[in-house]
């Protein structure tokens, strides 16, 4: 029978060891099991890693990961602290390994070496140190090698992130020790029997077993030290070494033949996992999703399973595709993923690029182009797609397939023109979040968080130019028709941008003005028309380029855009009510509660206080805000302004909103179960609890 080693009986502590598909990583994860650990396995091969979290049982949970993307650590430590509600050690196993005389290795090889074995583990630090100390310590163990003491020919690139793990780790167990954060240690192993290592010259020592490497880190965990070499004794051998006069150093190397370990390496053994290495250092990092957990990458999500109300009492329905589209229509929601991939693809390429470039130039090597392909998809794709895969459920565009159904048309064929809808929508969010400032979107690290507050104004930007690659996709030969929809798309980001001035600019003079008399009249009115261009116009536009392209009659159109513009009015509205209340998605918070009020704005909820509350109370309430508020005191100002009966106004007049709308549209519609799903979709849209 196993002891549990890591809690005297207490709960049961929470390791997440990455590179955990096979080899050092899987048996640090075996052992910490076999110690009572609960395990969070994570590996970029999907089929091992899980292979190896079912061999571990009901203990351990697997999660494909890229952890050469920016946001990969992030999201694996977030998967361990809602699976399992705590993290107390991070082991940073992953690692890649290439050999052979520096003049010859590529210089993506040694990127890529430099992404895996240094990168992934300045991300895995972050992450681990930021969830730690949020919930009251923990032990990062970073795997680095004895190359970190001794660097050897043919293993240059390699030595030199090693020897920087190694310095990365000193320097974090020291700050950690000044300032009471995670305990960080670093376990150096000689070379190890596993496919990285095999067919490595031979040396002095035998090469490890994976389990002797496991047992040091599961001793380091144990019993802390600031670094562990394996074995023993080789770390014996290189402090005497170090010791020796230059000359006598190299001439006991040579008797060794320490440098032949990798310049004379066994190339038929090796030639597998290099050929796996160079695909692997050609390839985009893939994007992270917490979902992942539990499930092989490539397999398909669960369906038709029923999912735990929310906090809300809600019922979530059954994702579809949980990163990129919505569960109300199973066949339009794949539609839409695919069209979405087709103008914001997940991999780099040569048609992707040349329509971002919007120009034709001399042409360029195949390498250069490659890297061309590359950058252009980091800059402006890989923000957006961070957002889009954060989850979301797309009603926007679905809301386009219906209005084009109910017309009797076929919404399956303007894929693109809703996928470039929703795009908008996201570049407005991702820049939304930097004049916010807001920390969280959609349950992750907002996109200026994870790439860059100048990378992401400008992918976000650009975001809103997708409508016209989508319109040359899906209406090649209608120039009237694409004129149409030029028209309607463009209005609406005009618009959208004076409601996002009026809503930078805040609506304090206004709320001074209604503290002081006590009518909230005119605050109501002009936050209505701040909500009605910034989050109105865009829908309203899509609705009315969906009437467009289903053949609508005048009177359709400006029925339809009409109800559009209530249904995003209304949304926003009770966005406003969302933010008092929380949003969260199966439990985990993908919003910040009263964020709204700790950035002293002004919502829909705290204008009707204003007619609500006591006069007294309520200009207490706003001089508060005004000075700014901590979270206890934004989450107790919240309750008061729901208790006054606030958030019941504010739903009953989004549902107003959408009601007059609706029966205006009604009559000019042919009955239909088209029609029925659009009203019933408009109306799930304002009322329901959702991901913003």
């Amino acid at each position: 029978m196993a002891v549990d080693e890591s809690s005297g009986g207490a709960e049961p502590r929470v390791a997440v060891v990455t590179g955990a598909g096979r080899g050092i990583g899987k048996a640090v994860a075996a052992e910490l099991a076999a110690r009572g650990f609960r395990i969070v396995l994570a590996d970029v091969d999907g089929t091992a890693v899980h292979a190896a979290a079912t061999e571990l049982g009901a203990r351990a949970r697997a999660v494909t990961v890229d952890l050469r993307h920016p946001d990969a650590a992030a999201v694996l430590a977030r998967a361990a602290v809602s699976e399992f509600g705590r993290l107390d050690v991070w082991v940073n196993n992953a690692g890649v390994l290439g050999d052979g005389p520096f003049a010859d290795e590529l210089p993506e090889l040694s990127a890529h070496m430099v992404d895996v074995n240094l990168g992934a583990v300045l991300a895995g630090c972050r992450a681990a140190w930021t969830a730690m100390r949020e919930h009251g310590g923990g032990h990062i163990v970073n795997v680095a090698s004895a190359c970190a003491l001794k660097p050897l020919a043919g293993l240059a690139t390699y030595s030199a992130t090693k020897a920087a793990v190694l310095a990365l780790s000193e320097a974090l167990r020291r700050e950690g020790r000044r300032a009471t954060g995670p305990r960080v240690s670093a376990v150096l192993p000689y070379v190890v029997d596993t496919a990285a290592g095999r067919g490595l010259g031979r040396s002095l020592f035998r090469p490890l077993r994976p389990r002797e490497v496991a047992v040091a880190v599961a001793r380091v965990v144990q019993r802390p030290r600031a670094r562990s070499v394996v074995p023993r004794r080789m770390g014996w051998v290189l402090a005497a070494a170090g010791l020796l006069p230059e000359r006598v150093r190299d001439s006991v190397d040579d008797l060794l033949g320490v440098d032949a370990l990798a310049l004379d390496a066994d190339t038929p053994r090796r030639t597998t996992y290099r050929d796996e290495l160079a695909a692997r250092a050609h390839e985009p990092p893939a994007a992270p999703h917490a979902g992942h957990i539990g499930q092989p990458q490539d397999a398909p999500p669960p369906r038709d399973l029923p999912q735990p109300p929310d906090e809300s009492g809600q019922r979530p329905s059954p994702a579809v595709d949980e990163r990129l589209a919505p569960a109300v229509d199973e066949e339009q929601g794949l539609l839409l993923a695919a069209a979405v991939e087709r103008l914001y693809p997940v991999r780099p390429g040569a048609e992707l690029t040349a329509e971002l470039l919007a120009v034709t130039g001399p042409p360029l090597g195949s390498v250069s182009a490659a890297r061309l392909d590359r950058r252009l998809h980091q800059a402006m794709v890989a923000p957006v797609r961070h957002l889009l895969e954060g989850g979301g459920r797309r009603w926007r565009p679905l809301l386009m397939a219906s209005v084009i159904e109910a017309l009797g048309q076929d919404g399956g064929r303007y894929g693109e023109l809703m996928a470039a809808c929703e795009l908008m929508h996201t570049g407005s969010l991702l820049i939304d979040d930097i004049q916010d400032g807001a920390e969280l979107r959609r349950g992750r690290p907002a996109g200026h968080l994870v790439h860059g507050t100048a990378p992401v104004i400008t992918a976000g930007t650009a975001a809103y130019f997708s409508m016209d690659r989508a319109v040359r996709r899906a209406l090649p030969a209608d120039p009237a028709l694409r004129t149409a929809v030029y028209e309607a798309y463009l209005g609406a980001v005009r618009a959208a941008h004076a409601g996002q001035a009026l809503d930078l600019q805040g609506h304090h003079e206004e709320m001074a003005v209604a503290l002081k008399s006590g009518d909230n009249a005119a605050l109501l009115e002009l936050l209505t028309l701040t909500h009605r261009l910034k989050s109105g116009a865009p829908v309203a536009s899509l609705f009315l380029i969906g009437a467009t392209v289903g053949g609508a009659t005048p009177a359709q159109r400006e029925a339809l855009a009409a109800l559009g513009s209530a249904v995003g009015t209304a949304y926003q509205i009770t966005d406003d009510v969302a933010d008092l209340t929380g949003v969260r998605n199966r439990g985990v918070l993908t919003k910040r509660r009263a964020e709204d009020l700790l950035n002293a704005k002004v919502t829909y909820p705290l204008a009707w206080a204003v007619a609500l509350l006591p006069r007294q109370e309520m200009r207490a309430l706003w001089t508060e805000v005004v000075a700014g508020l901590d979270e206890d005191s934004a989450l107790r100002a919240a309750k008061r302004i729901e208790a006054c009966g606030a958030l019941d106004r504010c739903t009953r007049e989004a549902d107003r909103l959408l009601e007059e709308a609706w029966t205006a549209v009604a009559g000019l519609l042919p009955a239909s179960p088209a029609r029925e799903r659009l009203e019933q979709l408009c109306s799930v849209t304002v009322q329901r609890h959702r991901i913003a």
